[in-house]
């Protein structure tokens, strides 16, 4: 079994499959989940080499970059530590920059959900870990932007240029 039970894989999985069946035009991609609730129209921030997302806390963990360079194969400390504290949602970024990363970010997530050191440790957040780290691969830049979106109950100011709320405790 590729995915190992883990069915937030569907995530990386379906994109790369949308990716590899259409031909977009569209030269900027916005990812939204569907706990997402719009304030307002997300302004493109990034760049055709930037891409920009939204802060997690989180993924901001020493111990699981730690346990990244001495458990998955290919990985060291330096390039673990580069991994951006963000998710692939909300995710602004270039169709080209996107089809870079986009088979590694799957990859990466099978092989973390496979990895019985780092499993553990991940659990729900395994696949952002695995955009993280394909984003790196990849040469990809994500720049955290820690307004596009709040998340409460612990975070209740809507900042004027706040575009998303991120239900998922509600």
């Amino acid at each position: 079994n590729t995915t190992g039970g883990f069915i937030v894989i569907n995530r990386p999985w379906a994109t790369k499959e949308w990716l590899e069946q259409t031909d977009t035009s569209a030269p900027y991609i916005l990812l939204l989940e569907p706990d997402h609730l719009l304030v307002r129209a997300p302004p493109c921030t990034a760049t055709e080499k930037t891409a920009v997302g939204a802060e997690f806390m989180y993924m901001t963990g020493d111990p699981v970059r730690k346990a990244i360079a001495e458990h998955m194969p290919g990985w060291n400390l330096e390039d673990s530590m580069k991994i951006p504290a963000t998710g692939p949602s909300p995710l602004l970024i270039h169709r080209d920059e996107f089809k870079k990363m986009a088979n590694d970010w799957f990859q990466l997530s099978v092989e973390l959900q496979h990895n019985p050191k780092i499993q553990p440790m991940l659990g729900w957040v395994l696949e952002m870990w695995g955009f993280g780290m394909a984003c790196v691969r990849a040469g990809v830049h994500v720049e955290v932007d820690p307004i596009l979106k709040i998340e409460p109950p612990g975070q209740t100011e809507l900042h004027e240029d706040t575009s998303i709320i991120h239900y998922t405790y509600g």
